[in-house]
């Protein structure tokens, strides 16, 4: 019965089971043993079970066996490998136990199929393995803490990240994590009342304290760990964002300030600008004040808005280099910036262009104060790569008024205004005034009438005269551009002159100026035998010498029209020169090329440098009227004019004066030695028919003297 009982268990049992001999021979196997090896109780009787077990396995328990067989134990356990009929590879649990109480012991070998859990040990130890490598190598630190405020882990990113040398220094020192960590504790209040609501916060931002003193930003991303309704500890991750921080930071930085100068750019000042109009709008504030002189003013004023445009600031530029030139920005934002109040704004907006916005100015007479520094802050020397500078600054002024909608209205008028104040002369300042306003629309309504003048052909040319000292006969005449506006009438030439620069139509207007004095001057020298030789004056503007193909130009217009080369007497300002002196060298010693003369105009208004006389190739000096006028009445002017004609001695340059009106002036200019005159004394600019009879009756004199 008890047999029967055995192998009723033997067969029913759920593990496999081999009934052994003592040699390891299979006698008997169960219906389960036979499955998961896949062969029939056949194919496994009368062999060893060795002969199943993975050969790595295979001695894996003989020792074992031998001290079971030995009566030192009747049980033992192994883990080992069986190959399966099919080749598959299984885990195996087997325990193996001898049974001695009959005449033929043998040996219960109870074998457990555990290859799904051993696989499933392995994934397992596989994925731990797997996370202690990521918590040990990840760039991000990795922590548990608790709610009170301290750290039950962290990795090592953890530790570099904070500064600490090691994870023990960290459990140790920190005791309260807001306190100790967070630049700001409130910060840490408002983490622990989001984990409270949501039990999991991502991408918390705050400043942290580290260890050595630094100050560094963190993204930290937490979630609760409960058991029940028990907190057990928080866990997350913290990544030091201090860079990216940073980078946004300056990306701010850039966006509202300018980078040369590191004052607000223009967006950020308009910005500013339109705060204050919301805040004047929305004020009780009574404005009403007489503009017309800002020393009037007694009331109040809200807020100023100043455009500051440094005078002739491209001559430097172009003459001393950008470096220079963003040296010197760079001097006067400081100077600018340095000398405000607590809430006036400073900001450059470009090129040589800055705009202030002072508030809450008691009254007009400590505006125009405040001004008056701001002009004298700009002009105080300046010394940079051994040149010293003294530039000024043009300043427009608009204050607040109800008027004002919008922040460029404001800046329009300011701007306006600073165009007045260059009128003026360097280094004034002008309150705008509607009227200025108006004379802006001309200037626009000017321009567009420019524009047709060409085609229209209403420009014409006027000449004057420029009278030989020696001889007192005309030696040439200076072509002067006129335009008949069908409406305006004579158009004086600084009214459109400037236009056509800024406007580019000087390119054009000058060509057609060249070859039409050329042509005349021609017409004449045929005309008249004993002016053959007569020259012409043409004036060529700053914009017409960097013109690329200027040279080319006037040499066609020299073949074309068939005068002379020295009969061509080319007139350029100093400051033409030096806006880039290397450029106009080139273009000068071209000119020179066709033999043409070249003439420096108004000298003495300008640089008046002697290295450029000996540089570049000049044949002739015209001293500016400005000097000339004073003669009569100033020795020092007297001085002045002696000096730029022994100048010119010195170099072997002709020498005119200009504006010479009165018989005094001849008289001193040609004890001096001048060799050329030209004014009013002699004749005023005069049209081509008009110069024609002055010509011929010039000529008349010449043949009844010469009879």
């Amino acid at each position: 019965a008890s047999r029967q009982r055995f192998q009723a268990i033997f067969n029913e049992a759920a593990i496999g089971i081999a009934q052994t001999d003592l040699m390891d021979k299979i006698l008997d196997s169960n219906r389960v043993l036979q499955m998961l090896l896949r062969y029939t109780d056949a194919e496994l009787n009368n062999r060893s079970l060795k002969e199943f077990t993975h050969p790595e396995d295979a001695n894996s328990d003989p020792e074992l066996l031998e001290n079971l067989l030995a009566g030192e134990y009747d049980t033992f356990k192994v883990s080992k490998r069986y190959i399966c009929k099919n080749g598959t590879i299984v885990w195996a649990n087997q325990s193996c136990s001898i049974v001695r109480d009959t005449t033929q012991p043998f040996i219960i070998n109870m074998i457990e199929d555990i290859t799904e859990r051993k696989f499933a040990e392995e994934a397992r130890l596989e994925a731990e393995k797997k996370y202690r490598d990521i918590y040990e190598n990840a760039i991000e630190g990795i922590f548990q803490c608790t709610p009170e405020g301290y750290y039950l882990s962290v990795n090592p990113a953890f530790v570099r990240i904070f500064g600490y040398e090691s994870a023990e220094q960290i459990y140790t020192e920190i005791t309260d994590i807001g306190q100790q960590l967070y630049v700001n504790p409130e910060r840490r209040v408002e983490f622990l009342a989001k984990l409270e609501s949501h039990s999991n916060v991502q991408d918390f931002e705050y400043q942290a304290c580290c260890r050595d003193g630094r100050i560094i930003w963190v993204n930290e991303t937490v979630r609760v760990v409960r058991e029940g309704d028990q907190i057990l500890y928080y866990e997350g991750m913290v990544e030091d964002v201090t860079g990216r921080k940073l980078t946004e930071e300056k990306l701010r930085h850039d966006a509202t300030h300018d980078q040369l100068t590191g004052l607000l750019n223009r967006a950020a000042f308009t910005t500013r600008l339109t705060e204050a109009l919301a805040q004047f709008s929305n004020s009780s504030f009574e404005f009403s004040i007489f503009k017309d002189d800002i020393r009037n003013i007694k009331s109040k004023i809200p807020f100023a808005v100043l455009f500051v445009d440094l005078d002739r600031f491209k001559i430097v530029n172009d003459s001393m280099g950008h470096l220079v030139g963003d040296q010197l920005l760079t001097e006067i934002a400081h100077r600018l910036d340095s000398d405000i109040c607590a809430n006036d704004v400073v900001a450059r907006f470009g090129g040589d262009e800055f705009a202030l916005m002072l508030e809450n100015i008691p009254d007009g007479a400590t505006l125009e104060q405040r001004i008056e520094r701001i002009h004298q802050q700009i002009s105080q020397p300046y010394t940079l790569k051994n040149q010293t500078f003294n530039p000024t600054a043009s300043i427009g002024i608009a204050l607040s008024d109800p008027k004002y909608h919008s922040a460029d209205e404001v800046l329009r008028d300011a701007d306006t205004a600073m165009y007045e104040a260059k009128k003026q002369g360097r280094g004034k300042s002008a309150l705008f005034q509607p009227t200025m306003h108006t004379y802006i629309v001309s200037m626009l309504k000017m321009e567009s009438d420019l524009r047709k003048a060409l085609e229209r052909e209403e420009f014409c040319l006027y000449y004057q005269p420029i009278i030989s000292l020696e001889t007192h006969q005309t030696v040439g005449l200076e072509a002067l551009v006129r335009w008949l506006h069908p409406k305006q009438g004579l158009v004086p030439p600084d009214k459109f002159i400037p236009l056509a620069e800024d406007s580019g139509l000087i390119k054009e207007l000058g060509l057609w100026v060249f070859e039409t004095a050329c042509t005349q001057l021609r017409r004449w020298q045929t005309q008249f035998s004993h002016h053959a030789e007569l020259g012409m004056n043409i004036n060529v503007s700053p914009v017409q010498l960097k013109q690329p193909h200027l040279v080319r130009q006037i040499q066609d217009i020299l073949e074309k029209t068939g005068i002379n080369g020295p009969t061509c007497r080319i007139e350029i300002t100093e400051s033409a020169m030096m806006q880039d002196p290397e450029a106009a060298l080139m273009v000068l010693n071209d000119l020179k090329s066709l033999k043409t003369l070249l003439y420096i105009d108004d000298f003495g208004t300008g640089y008046s440098s002697l290295s450029y006389l000996q540089k570049f190739p000049i044949d002739a000096l015209k001293i500016d009227k400005s000097f000339i006028k004073e003669i009569d009445t100033s020795h020092k002017a007297v001085q002045i004019a002696n000096a730029i004609i022994a100048l010119g001695d010195a170099f072997d340059l002709k020498v005119i004066a200009e504006g010479v009106e009165t018989h005094y002036q001849v008289s001193m200019l040609t004890e001096a030695h001048c060799h050329h005159v030209q004014g009013y004394l002699f004749s005023r600019p005069k049209d081509a028919l008009s110069i024609e009879e002055f010509l011929r009756f010039e000529t008349i004199k010449i043949v009844e003297k010469a009879s």
